[in-house]
């Protein structure tokens, strides 16, 4: 009840875990919406993840959410949502779409599903500014705003850092750039033995594990492969829990096991494998030699990829440093493509979801073992990758 009359509440439900502005806006044309449909609101609001919430267990889901009043801001964007719809009511009046480049509207904040249809119809580049790796400056986000602004040709070298630069040239004269001898002494700090390894992750939204917070990366499998100092012999070992349980003691364990006590522990983005190892250690701090254990593997990543940032490229990685990438250009015997199934991190998200039952779409009852399989050739992949890349700057 609002005063005499009945009135509503809306909540508007968003993932992120906090308000954005285009939330509110969003809310705007809710509201405009319903109070032309002559329904009454007492107020409105945005309700988000809480990533800060801990999961107590037996589906206990109070506070997941975090509720916050937009109502004012609501009322003050009022007249603009009003134009907002005025004006698509417009546009979808038009016999035809109107004429319009693509551009950063295009992709904020989420991409539009209308991009590839319309960027088919425009002219098409050889070399486009969107291989240009990290484009952070104004002036360089600004040139590439213009009109007609497509390709790299178009861009002056003084607007570009060294990185750019490099991807650029290589790029329009399409040559490899390799400083074999600079990533051999890079390297050379780092002596055999060697470990290479990799994980795999999932994150709930709503966290299903007691203890775990939304969106928390929780690993399930890594891939760890090893090179003898003496003759480089390779041996593997594998971690992979597909039971539906809590899989961080378990990992935790295998992981410590795998490691060794001494060696260079090579990663392919030192920051996510050093986080996911920060996050078991907060969650085992009851077993004080585990989180020692744990602590010393993360003082011995290396991380390979700034390695191979600075000393190679080539352009058919397109301004990307991806292990995929890299790997197709230094190593093209060797791809990700081969693979049965799973092909890629959401791949294989999808496919630890599918083993565990909780899968979005109902498949019939799971072929675990097939999973299994599949999962351990993709993580593999991954460890293998960066052995062969060692090989090639060594």
């Amino acid at each position: 009840e609002d005063g005499t009359a009945s009135a509503w509440r809306m909540v508007e439900v968003k993932s992120s875990t906090s308000v954005k502005k285009y939330h509110v806006e969003d809310l705007a044309v809710q509201t405009a919406i319903a109070t032309q449909a002559g329904i009454q609101l007492s107020g409105v609001s945005v309700a988000h993840v809480d990533n800060s919430w801990t999961y107590p267990g037996n589906d206990h889901y109070m506070g997941l959410l975090k509720e916050e009043d937009q109502s004012a801001k609501v009322k003050e964007l009022g007249a603009k949502a009003a134009q907002w719809l005025s004006d698509a009511h417009l546009i979808a009046k038009l016999p035809a779409a109107p004429a319009r480049s693509t551009g950063d509207h295009c992709t904020d904040p989420y991409e539009c599903g209308f991009l590839a249809h319309c960027s088919n119809a425009e002219p098409q580049v050889e070399h486009p500014v969107t291989w240009l790796p990290r484009v952070q400056t104004k002036a360089l986000k600004a040139h590439l705003a213009s009109p007609g602004i497509r390709a790299m040709e178009d861009v002056p070298d003084e607007l570009l850092n060294g990185l750019q630069r490099r991807v650029k040239k290589q790029t329009l004269e399409q040559t490899t750039y390799f400083d074999a001898p600079g990533a051999k002494r890079a390297l050379e700090q780092y002596p055999l033995p060697g470990y290479f390894l990799d994980f795999e992750t999932i994150n709930f939204a709503v966290p299903i594990w007691t203890g775990t917070q939304p969106y928390e990366q929780v690993p399930f499998q890594f891939s760890m492969h090893y090179l003898h100092a003496a003759d480089r012999e390779q041996k593997h070992s594998v971690f992979l829990n597909l039971t539906g349980s809590n899989p961080t003691r378990p990992f935790a364990d295998a992981l410590v096991n795998a490691c060794g006590q001494t060696g260079p522990i090579f990663v392919y983005n030192k920051g996510f494998e050093g986080a996911r190892i920060e996050d078991l250690i907060r969650h085992l701090q009851d077993d004080a030699d585990l989180v020692k254990s744990l602590a010393a593997i993360k003082a011995r990543l290396v991380d390979l990829k700034p390695i191979t940032q600075d000393h190679y490229y080539d352009p058919s990685q397109k301004g990307s440093w991806s292990i995929k990438q890299v790997l197709a250009a230094m190593v093209p015997e060797l791809s990700y493509k081969h693979l049965d199934t799973v092909q890629d991190g959401g791949g294989a998200q999808q496919a630890y979801l599918k083993a565990i039952g909780l899968a979005r779409v109902d498949c019939g009852v799971p072929d675990v073992e097939l999973i299994r399989k599949q999962l351990l050739a993709y993580c593999e992949l991954d460890t293998f990758a960066m052995v062969r890349i060692w090989q090639k700057f060594v």
